[in-house]
């Protein structure tokens, strides 16, 4: 196996791969690799939940006014090290724009908020009601009545359920054509025990390396024997990126037809009007 090429260009991937534009298959597949990094030496989400929740015990003013801080604490830095994972910042132009084409603004909260909303990572709305408790708390020198804490701790600890099961759920995202999934019929037919490389198309993916998560789309172009892998690395700004993310989340969030929106969204950027879709396959058929 030769070392791999990096390419500078995503649709140099797609050029390299030469699908069949108008014969377009896609395929999820859940990943298996955490899509978040969390670091170690530092307090998590989860730990100033606990602490919330043990403010929660007082109902005392002083109690209260902290573990409304500690929730909301909690979700700020549950979102701000998803996006930190996802290599993701809402200063970037691209990332703007993205949030601005999203009905999630229209919700109200933060450019954060609305980012993690946009990508199908989490509702906005719940976070942002939290976000107005804790404005109170701090600014206005309220005290936030009892309810209002358990509120916000009990949305803190859904959305840490939610953030758990949609990294779990996560997946991979295979661009092929119909000359691949023949050829993949074929190989399973005269190698049932898969000996011998599996055709696949363009993927999208992501692997933990050096601290850090790396995103990417692949290409392995088989010759003679060996193959050449084709990678592009996302920088985390570009307008292609955002979208594989959000379908990666999507596609398991009971809304199977913004996956595929999602997806067609995505190829239009690569193929422009001149593609098709032929099947949508998915690794748990409903």
């Amino acid at each position: 196996m030769a070392l791999p090429i990096f390419v500078e260009n995503i649709r140099d991937i797609f050029q390299t791969a030469a699908l069949i534009n108008n014969e377009l298959i896609i395929r999820t597949n859940i990943s298996g690799e955490s899509i978040f990094s969390y670091p170690l030496d530092e307090v998590t989400p989860k730990e100033l939940l606990r602490w919330g929740k043990k403010d929660l015990k007082g109902k005392d003013a002083h109690a209260r006014s902290n573990g409304i801080t500690n929730a909301k604490k909690s979700i700020d830095l549950l979102i701000e090290q998803n996006l930190k994972s996802l290599n993701i910042s809402v200063k970037n132009k691209n990332v703007t724009e993205f949030i601005k084409k999203s009905p999630v603004l229209e919700e109200g909260g933060n450019s954060k908020t609305q980012l993690i909303a946009s990508l199908g990572i989490a509702p906005s709305i719940l976070i942002s009601d939290i976000w107005a408790h804790r404005n109170d708390a701090e600014h206005e020198y309220l005290i936030p009545p009892l309810r209002d804490v358990k509120q916000a701790i009990e949305v803190a600890e859904l959305l840490m359920l939610s953030n758990d099961t949609r990294e779990r759920q996560a997946h991979n995202i295979e661009i092929r054509d119909v000359k691949i999934e023949n050829l993949g019929n074929k190989s399973n037919e005269e190698d049932p025990f898969r000996l011998a490389p599996i055709p696949m198309g363009v993927i999208f993916s992501w692997e933990f390396a050096e601290k850090r998560t790396l995103f990417k789309l692949q290409y392995n172009e088989f010759k003679e024997g060996n193959y050449q892998s084709y990678i592009y690395e996302f920088k985390g700004y570009e307008h292609e990126y955002l979208l594989l993310i959000k379908a990666s989340f999507c596609e398991k969030t009971y809304d199977r037809e913004e996956f595929e929106s999602t997806i067609e969204e995505f190829l239009e950027y690569i193929y422009g009007k001149s593609f098709r879709v032929r099947e949508f396959q998915y690794n748990d058929p409903q």
